[in-house]
């Protein structure tokens, strides 16, 4: 059974306080969508690799597995970007992984 969580703004506050983003509205999220995003927003600002978020979030018989990720940060992009296709908040770096930008203006 799975439960979904909700981000609630103070979240962002508690977990990375020097973030320069407003949070505004709670987003409904799964567990796995939770963990990924908390574990991002530990770590704001800091690249994290593909194989690293997919062994943190899944485990590692999963290393290999891009395409969870893949799909797993698009469902993220379209709960708290404001324009999924051209995201503020989660960020590519292309070969690499991704990385939770904490100088955006806006946080659905």
């Amino acid at each position: 059974m799975s439960h979904r969580r909700n981000w609630w703004p103070a979240k962002c506050r508690s977990i990375c306080p020097s973030a320069k983003f407003p949070c505004a509205n709670p987003v409904d999220l799964t567990p796995t969508e939770y963990d990924l995003l908390v574990f991002m927003a530990r770590h704001h600002d800091e690249v994290l690799t593909h194989e690293r978020l997919l062994r943190e979030g899944w485990g590692p018989e999963y290393v290999d597995q891009l395409d969870y990720l893949r799909l797993y940060i698009r469902y993220l992009r379209n709960k708290i970007e404001s324009n999924p296709s051209q995201p503020e908040i989660i960020k590519t770096e292309r070969g690499i992984g991704y990385y939770m930008n904490t100088f955006t203006t806006t946080l659905n």
